[in-house]
């Protein structure tokens, strides 16, 4: 069994928290609407935990909203207690191509 990192294990914390804000299109009355499916892969310096959930997104508007949110949400429990992070939240399409990247760099230095 492979040892989750414990920044991983709040940036799942994070995704999770994203998929119960789940953004569905109002269902069509007069036939099936479609909601294409989102998935919000996110990188620690480099290091992937992929969304193999993803989410259903009404619009690249709510896309953008919730993978910027997602980033706060994640950046807020990993950065004050760590030092140089490059994070960032790639999100790709249901046919896995890439449309959005959300990337925050953080570093603190002594003058």
């Amino acid at each position: 069994m492979t040892a989750v990192h414990p920044l991983h294990a709040i940036a799942e914390q994070c995704l999770g928290r994203r998929r119960l804000r789940d953004v569905r299109a109002p269902a069509c009355p007069e036939r099936e609407s479609f909601v294409p499916r989102y998935f919000f892969d996110f990188h620690d310096n480099g290091r992937l935990t992929p969304d193999d959930e993803g989410t259903e997104c009404a619009s690249m508007a709510t896309v953008c909203r919730e993978a910027s949110i997602t980033l706060a949400e994640i950046a807020k429990d990993i950065l004050p207690r760590s030092g140089p992070h490059r994070l960032s939240i790639e999100v790709r399409d249901d046919a896995n191509r890439p449309c959005l990247r959300a990337s925050l760099t953080f570093d603190v230095s002594r003058l």
